[in-house]
């Protein structure tokens, strides 16, 4: 899958697109999936409730947002891809899924886990779709944005989240 050019998003996406380099986006995203199943073993349990600063998520919060963001993602992809370009699919608040989301009264290996299975499952759908249903374009969010970049800010999402973790939560 090639990377997207920068007309099929704004600058909104930009910012996760950029953060992957390579066209091999689903190799890029089944190592996510591996560099996740790791992260068990390098969060002490003591850590997981951790809140780098007042107002911050937790480790169990960061990875709650990280699933149900795959899923929104995924969900806007699927629309577009599809065919559904007319309907402007809205936003969403963050802060409220991870409220609501009681991911802290959870355990860290169940969402990994969590996270693995639907990012997986997302993989094969994306492996389904043809160059021309990637190149779909929609409004999620209020910005306009293909299917092939969603994918990639997708990744870039995780990845961003994932340099959060390891700067704010565990050195």
């Amino acid at each position: 899958m090639r990377r997207p050019n920068p007309d099929e998003y704004t600058e909104y996406y930009g910012k996760y697109i950029n953060r992957i380099t390579t066209d091999n986006i689903l190799r890029v995203m089944e190592e996510q999936i591996l560099h996740m199943q790791t992260l068990p073993g390098k969060i002490p349990e003591e850590k997981e409730n951790h809140r780098y600063a007042e107002g911050k998520w937790t480790v169990k919060g960061l990875l709650g947002h990280l699933a149900d963001t795959e899923r929104i993602f995924a969900y806007r992809i699927l629309r577009f891809g599809r065919g559904d370009t007319y309907t402007h699919l809205s936003g969403f608040d963050k802060f409220d899924y991870i409220d609501k989301g009681k991911f802290d009264h959870r355990k860290l290996i169940d969402l990994v886990h969590e996270f693995s299975l639907t990012r997986e499952s997302n993989i094969w759908l994306f492996k389904s779709l043809t160059s021309e249903e990637l190149d779909r374009k929609g409004i999620a969010n209020n910005f306009p944005i293909s299917a092939r970049a969603l994918i990639y800010a997708m990744a870039g999402h995780f990845d961003h989240h994932m340099e959060v973790l390891r700067v704010k939560y565990l050195n």
